[in-house]
């Protein structure tokens, strides 16, 4: 009894190390098969890293998954990511507007949305219409830069419990190809 107490708590400390080693990085997560084909992580981050220039190698942390309905929401609801960018597919079967950042500054300036948006979604708190996903091209910033050929519509969202929200937004229209 004793060795099973021991080991259990020498299991926890364990655990507990990992969990809280108090680095933060801005996460980004890619839920997309183009790019884990055709790219790395590493590329991916380096072009990023040329784009965002108060942003730091130590500070940025760019993760591919592959693009599974159960692995995608395991994710969100360990509140992973700070940036999620994922196949359309994905994307239309998550996007709850409780739980992501609105996108409306974003989807604006990149002109008049298509009737039917797919992203447009009624506020729960206020009941306005709000854009809560931007669809992303070919012309997103590190897809020409990487020189990537998709095949599939992507889209980017950033959940609510986000430490870096002004982060993501400023990524966010760096990536797609938006910069004021």
């Amino acid at each position: 009894m004793n060795k099973l107490r021991w080991t259990f708590i020498l299991s926890l400390i364990i655990v507990l190390q990992g969990c809280g080693n108090g680095e933060e990085t801005f996460d980004i997560l890619f839920f997309t098969k183009e790019l884990s084909k055709q790219t790395s992580e590493a590329e991916v981050s380096k072009v990023i890293l040329e784009h965002v220039d108060h942003l730091s190698e130590d500070g940025l942390s760019v993760t591919f998954h592959v693009p599974m309905a159960e692995k995608f929401f395991i994710e969100v609801a360990s509140h992973e990511g700070d940036l999620i960018i994922a196949d359309e597919v994905l994307l239309e079967a998550g996007v709850m507007p409780d739980g992501l950042q609105p996108l409306d500054s974003i989807v604006e300036s990149k002109g008049e949305p298509t009737p039917n948006y797919p992203y447009e979604k009624q506020d729960p708190q206020t009941g306005e219409w709000r854009y809560y996903a931007l669809p992303l091209s070919e012309q997103m910033t590190v897809i020409e830069d990487l020189g990537v050929e998709m095949n599939e519509r992507i889209g980017a969202v950033i959940p609510i419990y986000s430490d870096y929200n002004e982060l993501s937004l400023e990524v966010l229209q760096i990536l797609g190809g938006k910069v004021d």
